[in-house]
């Protein structure tokens, strides 16, 4: 036990500043936990280009949203009454787990060429299929399916799809006797609408194209549609050396192509006696795993955007000063970043440095005393 006097001094210091320097060290060593820094939202946005793109996974991200939007099946545009709808591409959004420096392949699909009879000029596009497994018309008086975007790990091939979009079917032709194309699914895609008779001789038998589902293809339009396959869309129906054929839409691109629809006739046109519109394009199939977010389908391009959260770096540090010494402390012109939590207190620590402090401060008293007592 300290003598009265040495009791005194200590009680006197602790009064003063060497308490002060014990509280300092309770602020900066004992404050607890800190908060772990907030991440920063990265929204990137791939565009129809025609081909395949690729994006790396950055470092310490684990996890993507993907909202996958799929090209629309060609329309009928000669204008006027003629003006007919198409199938629309399917959109889906849906978030996966991913590994860093993982590089995932993006296709973003093309729509269709439009259904064009008899205008001038023709565009190039007219009738074909769009990029990604649209199929072709049967000419160009049909309209082409649309083409299938997706997301691929690893290989860039068919079986390593993870996300996918059904492309839009085509339109068939012949104005207000023309079939609509199916629209492209986040599952099974719509079958195309068979044509409409416009004449007392025509049998209306024209068969709109089968949607696809994610098993397979189903039956394509008659007359002549095909059926689609893994990937593709099947063509629609007629030549264009056919004079007075009317074309069938093309089947949308999918996990499995929408079959092309079937073919009309033009009455006396190349020996063609009815008046019979052609068949649109059946949609293309999808692939979306669980939690997956079916939207709404318009005339919005095709379109793949990603969303993540990249993680924060810290700050960099200069040094601060206190009553207890010199630290670092981060920089900031907003607000500092904060310091990592690594789950422990530095509390214990504290304690122990004020009792250092009072400890040490009662041994040189005692030292100091010790003459005294002595010539007692």
């Amino acid at each position: 036990m300290l003598p009265a006097r040495a009791r005194t001094v200590v009680r006197t210091m602790v009064r003063g500043g060497v308490v002060a320097a014990a509280c300092s060290a309770v602020a900066l060593l004992g404050a607890g936990p800190a908060v772990a820094a907030a991440g920063t939202p990265v929204t990137k946005t791939f565009s129809y280009t025609g081909a395949a793109e690729t994006l790396v996974v950055p470092t310490g991200v684990t996890s993507m949203t993907f909202t996958v939007t799929a090209g629309n099946g060609g329309g009928y545009i000669q204008g006027g009454p003629c003006l007919q709808s198409f199938g629309f591409g399917a959109s889906v959004k849906t978030t996966i787990t991913v590994t860093p420096g993982e590089t995932l392949t993006l296709t973003v699909g093309g729509a269709g060429g439009a259904a064009r009879r008899d205008l001038s000029p023709t565009h190039p596009d007219d009738g074909q299929g769009g990029f990604n497994g649209g199929a072709d018309a049967g000419s160009v008086s049909g309209g082409g399916g649309g083409g299938a975007s997706d997301v691929r790990r690893g290989t860039p091939t068919l079986a390593h799809r993870v996300i996918v979009a059904g492309g839009g079917g085509g339109n068939g032709d012949g104005c207000d006797n023309a079939g609509k194309g199916g629209s492209g699914g986040s599952t099974s895609g719509q079958d195309g609408l068979g044509g409409k008779a416009d004449s007392p001789q025509a049998t209306a038998t024209t068969t709109g194209g089968g949607g696809a589902t994610p098993t397979g293809a189903t039956a394509a339009g008659t007359p002549g549609g095909v059926q689609g396959v893994l990937g593709d869309g099947g063509a629609g129906g007629g030549a264009p050396t056919d004079g007075g054929i009317r074309a069938g839409g093309g089947g949308g691109g999918g996990v499995y192509g929408g079959s092309g629809g079937g073919s009309g006739c033009a009455g006396g046109d190349g020996g063609c006696n009815v008046i019979e519109g052609s068949a649109g394009g059946g949609g293309g199939s999808g692939l979306c795993p669980a939690m997956c977010t079916v939207l709404p389908v318009g005339t919005i391009a095709s379109s793949i955007l990603v969303n993540y959260v990249a993680p924060s770096t810290a700050s960099p540090s200069v040094p601060v000063t206190s009553s207890a010494g010199s630290m670092s402390a981060p920089t900031s012109s907003a607000a500092a970043a904060p310091i990592a939590n690594t789950g422990t207190s530095n509390a214990p620590m504290a304690i122990l440095a004020m009792l250092a402090i009072l400890g040490g401060a009662a041994l040189t008293f005692a030292a100091r005393r010790r003459p005294l007592s002595r010539r007692r």
